[in-house]
């Protein structure tokens, strides 16, 4: 039964279920404006996935998500936020000292947060600095303007013009994932990881032997191509393709350009161990342990103990109540979920020691050798017996 609103209480009570109940919630809530910012952004954040499908009739190149967005836009509040422009400098995010930026910079200021989003230290300076991008966003998104642009379209045949649907779906994407990323690092409590004396470089010597193997060279790049992917690029790639989806190749190859994605390329397929390690060593070292757990234990490794970033949203309920470790991938960085609580920073040369001193057994997969492997310094004959 659907509900109406009336008002700014009701609209942060009330949560639209289906489809036609979201519509009707949004009218309601676009009517009413002040005080459901943060009811529309919960909503988004839930919803932004399963209404990317496109508007039929009218707005043939707008998603149902975009609706939601719109209204997020008109329900902000405009308020004088001061942009700490020394700190936007130093990371080089600031395309004009008086904060009146073009659309097209708008646009090419997102797409390098983008680039550099998963590098990047949550600070008090950077959630400033995201209020005045959002701001800008809805200045461009809801008003015509005179004066057009390669982010602009005429509206008809005025001299009006407006926000291209591409762009609104490029300010979108990267204000979902931008603030989803973020809610994620509060999911658990952090706390200090015991201090490990490993040998994991001695367990990945072991492991270099599948670079020879062109199926494994296959599988690296896939995964590669699917990391290299910006938050948002997805989305704006797949905007002009009619509800097709791109592979993430595809994906690079229409948001990065072509010479770099041919180095890369050459890299993933022939390149040597070390030159491997220069920009994908997370991503090589995580295959050659999953390789391991799948020759010598019989079992898929990042399937079970692996949740990436950009998949955390879909496994939040299974992640609080893991009975096993589980490797989370955090800004570029990996971290160990144990009990509810948060261990460790770093890379997968760091994360996996510690991963493994958590590891009792997990699913019934003796990891009893593996710990010897990887801490005791008398494990040499063992582990050429094993291997």
């Amino acid at each position: 039964m659907t509900h109406r609103v009336h008002t700014a209480e009701e609209a942060n009570q009330i949560v639209p279920e289906d489809t036609v109940d979201l519509m009707l919630w949004l009218i309601d809530v676009y009517d009413i404006k002040d005080g459901c910012q943060p009811a529309v952004h919960k909503v988004l954040m839930r919803v932004y996935h399963n209404e990317q499908e496109r508007v039929p009739g009218i707005l043939p190149r707008w998603t149902k998500s975009m609706l939601v967005w719109v209204t997020l836009l008109h329900c902000q509040s405009v308020s004088d936020v001061v942009l700490n422009t020394g700190w936007a400098r130093s990371v080089n995010l600031l395309p004009s000292v008086n904060e009146k930026w073009t659309a097209e910079e708008m646009l090419i200021l997102l797409d390098a947060l983008a680039m550099r989003w998963q590098h990047m230290k949550p600070c008090q300076e950077l959630y400033t600095f995201l209020q005045v991008v959002w701001q800008r966003c809805r200045h461009f998104t809801l008003h015509h303007f005179t004066v057009g642009g390669s982010a602009f379209e005429s509206v008809r045949d005025t001299e009006w013009f407006a926000l291209k649907p591409v762009s609104v779906m490029a300010m979108m994407s990267r204000y979902y994932w931008f603030n989803q990323t973020l809610a994620q690092l509060k999911w658990f409590p952090l706390c200090v990881a015991p201090p490990l004396k490993h040998y994991f470089n001695r367990f990945i010597d072991k492991q270099k032997r599948h670079l020879k193997i062109s199926k494994f060279r296959d599988k690296l790049t896939k995964l590669a191509w699917r990391h290299e992917l910006c938050y948002g690029d997805l989305e704006i790639a797949t905007h002009d393709q009619l509800g097709d989806i791109l592979s993430p190749y595809s994906c690079l190859y229409k948001r990065r350009p072509i010479c770099l994605m041919q180095r890369y390329q050459h890299v993933l397929m022939y390149g040597t161990y070390d030159e491997l390690c220069v920009r994908f060593k997370n991503v090589l070292w995580i295959l050659l342990v999953h390789v391991y757990f799948v020759n010598n234990l019989q079992i898929d490794f990042m399937k079970f103990f692996v949740c990436w970033e950009s998949d955390q949203h879909k496994h939040r309920a299974a992640l609080q109540s893991a009975s096993v470790p589980i490797i989370l991938e955090r800004f570029k960085s990996f971290s160990v979920l144990h009990n509810g609580v948060v261990y460790g920073n770093g890379d997968i040369s760091e994360i996996f020691p510690l991963w493994v001193h958590f590891a009792e057994q997990p699913y019934g997969c003796p990891t009893e050798v593996l710990s010897d492997l990887l801490f005791n310094n008398a494990a040499v004959e063992t582990l050429n017996i094993l291997q």
